[in-house]
């Protein structure tokens, strides 16, 4: 380990007194204590994130509670600062505060969590929304397939090798321009969950997709869907139609049913 290994602008702060007799490996892994209220407020809202290390998710709440109350910097992220193996009773082991960051796994992921910490940052055992997807499987999508008939020979692309579209269990919203395929997939989700706002499709449509001519495009591809439970069904072509007598796995309301009913 090295003495006084802190990044900075040359040797202005590391030749500073109050760092005398104090051994450092990173960043910001420095006796606090000597600074003042002041200075220590303004180093710690400089920084995009805190790094914690706490004995417990409570202490960590409790923690992040406190520097919020003193109007700083309470992005905390919370490491595990490891000298002992999980198994061991000391506060500074592997496991002891788990930290879930919901993001891509980027840099730009990270960025991400600046701009929304709270709703992307999450220290304890499990975030309530994964526990919930664990416990309710086969109420959560997790991708789907569609592809064109073996042996179907048409002009059009469409979905042609198209790969699997999957589908994050904290989706909100399809976003994408006018003929980009939001209803497409919408529809066809629609279809698998056995909508029975079939009749309001927008895009498996008899004046649409649906059409039989110059040629049936709908029967010429087909889809599957699977759950998060590991359930895969069966492909289907497009061109099936909803079993009204068995229940809606998923409920859909199309856009032409809004129009229909609410205006």
């Amino acid at each position: 380990m090295k003495k006084n290994n802190f990044i900075t602008e040359g040797e202005y702060i590391p030749s500073k007194s109050l760092f005398d007799s104090s051994w450092k490996d990173r960043v910001g892994v420095i006796s606090l204590g000597r600074f003042k209220y002041c200075r220590k407020k303004d180093i710690i809202n400089k920084v995009d994130f805190v790094f914690i290390s706490s004995e417990n998710p409570n202490a960590y709440d409790n923690a992040k509670e406190k520097l919020k109350k003193q109007g700083v910097n309470h992005n905390l992220l919370d490491c595990s600062d490891a000298h002992n193996n999980s198994s061991s009773d000391l506060k500074d082991r592997i496991g002891k505060c788990f930290t879930w960051i919901k993001a891509d796994t980027t840099f730009e992921g990270l960025r991400q969590v600046l701009y929304e910490f709270d709703d992307r940052v999450f220290v304890g055992d499990i975030p309530p929304s994964k526990e919930k997807v664990e416990k309710n499987p086969t109420k959560f999508l997790k991708a789907l397939s569609i592809r064109k008939v073996a042996g179907v020979d048409i002009p059009e692309l469409w979905f042609d090798r198209m790969p699997d579209m999957e589908f994050n269990s904290g989706l909100v919203a399809i976003v994408g321009n006018k003929g980009t395929g939001k209803s497409a997939i919408a529809d066809i989700l629609g279809l698998h969950g056995n909508s029975h706002n079939y009749n309001d499709f927008s895009f498996l449509n008899p004046k649409k997709f649906l059409k039989k001519k110059p040629y049936h495009l709908s029967s010429a591809f087909e889809s599957s869907l699977q759950w998060q439970s590991g359930y895969k069904t069966d492909f289907k072509h497009l061109s099936n139609e909803v079993d009204y007598s068995t229940t809606e796995k998923i409920k859909y309301l199309p856009q032409n049913f809004f129009r229909k009913n609410m205006l």
